[in-house]
């Protein structure tokens, strides 16, 4: 599911033009890079709590970023660190309780692995929305249009 999760937001990301990048849906919420770098971040977070560093940097280690390259660079970054961490990953270690970056809870350490998938699969559906809104077609329904 990383992997899916990665090809689909990679994608649709690319699909954003660069004069794009700082479009918001309304003036109260994150635009396009701004959900794309959060996500990197979150990502990174997620992921270093999963291979057991002490003190996983910030989510919001992204948030100065501002042009597409870096942005697209960040999120590509995050998630080749995960499939690294991932492939490190043993179902012994999956088991272990550990503290949840997010909150004051514990739990299994795969547990934080589908929460990192969730929260892609939430701002996915965000994106979809801001590429509607510039009248882009998201990759994924291009693709089913081409089947």
């Amino acid at each position: 599911q990383w992997e899916a999760s990665r090809k689909q937001m990679v994608q649709i990301a690319e699909a954003m033009p660069g004069d794009k990048f700082q479009y918001q849906a309304t003036p109260e919420v994150r635009g396009f890079g701004a959900i794309i770098g959060h996500l990197a971040g979150e990502n990174m977070t997620w992921m270093e709590t999963v291979a057991g560093v002490a003190k996983p940097g910030p989510a919001g280690r992204f948030g100065q970023l501002k042009t597409r390259p870096e942005i697209l660079a960040a999120l590509s970054d995050s998630y080749e660190y995960g499939t690294k961490v991932l492939a490190s990953l043993t179902d012994q270690k999956a088991m272990e309780t550990i503290p949840f970056p997010f909150g004051h809870r514990q739990g299994p350490r795969w547990v934080v692995v589908m929460q990192a998938i969730g929260h892609s699969k939430e701002h996915y559906g965000n994106l979809v929305t801001y590429l509607r809104l510039n009248n882009i077609v998201p990759p994924s329904t291009a693709a089913a249009a081409a089947r």
